[in-house]
């Protein structure tokens, strides 16, 4: 049995830890004991799932339409192939020198870094991508798992067993066809132990932000994620503890050409072949198991929109002067979004100052990514995050603390004071020069207000809209050719004091620093086997 306050207390734990520390104080990660970055059934049949054509359309575009289906409306599992591909799929081996902590055993196989589209916190692959398929498709209905270091399916049970999931969503529900999203706790919590939940709930939000400019989820689209069901009942059908793993996210896809066949109802059939652990020992951390129980079985699903404008606008200043400005280079953002997806890399450490970002480019940056946080899910479209911004070399903005207004396109002043110095000091690691970025965007969500409204199950929600946002500023950085960084190592108390928040409800979850490397670096980008048209 949980305590009815233990999401909340989980949340407020996270924000304070740069000032108390987060249970557990003894555990030490095992470097040489690490679990598989990708999940491996190896008694699961292989198949080739096709990888269509690259996504052609640009970012603009990409945030306003669905390309899911064939020219019929059916599903398409070469687009399927696709998405997963430029979303969580590996895209190219990198080596670069930066000033992350593991440059010095990139070199090494065992330790290469693979670039994907979609980011991750730690640089992990924490989230597994599952198939349940009807008889509406060619295939033979079943379970598959798609296979991130691959790109294959894995075939974990034959059966239509589409039912079970149908049957946790709403009845309106008119498909047989789904792609669950789960994450596993310990490939993440290995390395960041009672953080994870926070880390892998953000990425949650950073995949479906990808899956949406692919085409797979937005407005319009016929996926529409949904993240209140009944997790227990899915982890079953998965074959899956969810105290290890559990589903975070159903998207309902579009029936097979065949047409969505009769009722058949596949029974209480379940996965039952195991994965590979790679690691020698496991651990289970307590508050993560908390927050997994207290969110396993959500109440009804809600609607966000509830949530008070009042709660995302907090302290936004109005006597400190404003800053206009220029209008979003969209006409500059038509590279498509496989080639976009496939460039979007961290700039660790690489920051200069020597050219200033400008104008127009933070613009862009603040409007894809407020955009970008605008999350739709089955509980309503998400609009409860904000943003903030430190300004160190902008070309034509005063450094300072700013909180971006997106109905009147502005900055508004929090105060004039240059920021790089308090960026550093309030940053854990020693792997970026903070101040040496352009800017850094901080998204700031009402914590208390979103639960009050929604619930428990909320807390996936709203680092889900941190994560999104993230996301869609790497993606935009990538489109218009500038840098960028995503940090959760900094003092979230010390960021809401410098912007005068108060601090019952509005909080800063994200640093994304922006601006432009530095002209020396040497690079090394090797695509990998997965081509345009993999049949």
């Amino acid at each position: 049995m949980t305590a009815p306050d233990t999401v909340r207390r989980y949340v407020k734990d996270v924000i304070h830890r740069a000032r108390v520390p987060m249970p557990p104080f003894d555990y030490v990660m095992d470097g040489d004991d690490q679990p598989r970055r990708h999940k491996f059934y190896p008694e699961a049949t292989a198949f080739s799932l096709p990888v269509g054509p690259p996504v052609l359309e640009g970012l603009s575009e990409s945030m306003k339409r669905p390309t899911w289906t064939d020219d019929s409306g059916a599903l398409d599992p070469a687009r399927l192939g696709r998405a997963l591909h430029d979303t969580y799929g590996l895209l190219s081996r990198r080596l670069r020198v930066t000033g992350n902590y593991d440059v010095r055993s990139n070199p090494r196989s065992g330790a290469a870094v693979y670039a994907r589209g979609t980011a991750n916190g730690g640089g992990l692959y924490p989230l597994e991508m599952y198939w349940v398929s009807g008889a509406s498709t060619s295939q033979t209905p079943g379970v598959y798992y798609w296979e991130t270091a691959s790109g294959d399916l894995r075939r974990l049970m034959a059966g239509n067993v589409s039912d079970r999931v149908a049957d946790v969503l709403p009845d309106d529900c008119d498909t047989d066809q789904f792609l669950l999203v789960t994450v596993k706790f310990w490939k993440n919590s290995f390395k960041y132990n009672s953080f994870t939940h926070h880390v892998v709930t953000m990425d949650l939000g950073a995949t479906l932000a990808s899956l949406n400019l692919l085409g797979v989820t937005g407005e319009g689209a016929v996926s529409v994620p949904h993240l209140w069901f009944d997790s227990a009942e899915l982890d079953e059908l998965l074959g899956i503890d969810p105290l290890d793993e559990t589903t975070l996210a159903v998207l309902p896809l579009p029936p097979g050409s065949r047409g969505r066949p009769g009722t058949d109802r596949g029974g209480r059939a379940a996965v039952g072949l195991l994965e590979s652990e790679r690691s020698r020992v496991t651990h289970r951390f307590d508050q993560i198991t908390e927050v997994v129980e207290a969110t396993l079985i959500p109440q009804s699903t809600p609607s966000v929109e509830n949530v008070p404008v009042s709660a995302r606008d907090a302290a936004l200043p109005t006597d400190r002067g404003a800053v206009k400005l220029p209008e979003a280079r969209w006409a500059d953002l038509a590279d498509g979004m496989s080639s976009v997806l496939a460039r979007r890399r961290s700039s660790f450490g690489t920051f200069s100052s020597n050219v200033p970002l400008s104008a127009a480019d933070l613009a862009t940056l603040l409007r894809v990514t407020i955009e970008g946080s605008r999350l739709r899910t089955d509980a309503g479209r998400a609009d409860f995050a904000s943003l903030a911004v430190f300004v160190n070399h902008v070309d034509g903005i005063a450094a300072g603390v700013y909180r971006y207004d997106p109905e009147g396109h502005r900055l508004l002043v929090v105060d004039d004071e240059p920021p790089g110095e308090f960026l550093q000091q309030m940053y854990f690691l020693d792997n970026y020069n903070v101040e040496q970025a352009a800017a850094v965007l901080s998204v700031l969500v009402p914590v208390d207000s979103v639960l009050d409204t929604v619930g428990d199950r909320g807390v996936r929600l709203l680092n889900a809209v941190v994560g999104a946002a993230t996301q869609s500023c790497y993606v935009a950085a990538s489109a218009v050719n500038v840098a960028c960084g995503a940090a959760l190592g900094f003092d979230n108390v010390s960021y809401a004091e410098r912007l005068r928040l108060p601090q019952d409800d509005l909080w800063p979850m994200i640093a994304l620093m922006v601006g432009h490397d530095r002209d020396d670096q040497a690079n090394f980008d090797f695509p990998l086997s997965a081509q345009p048209t993999r049949s």
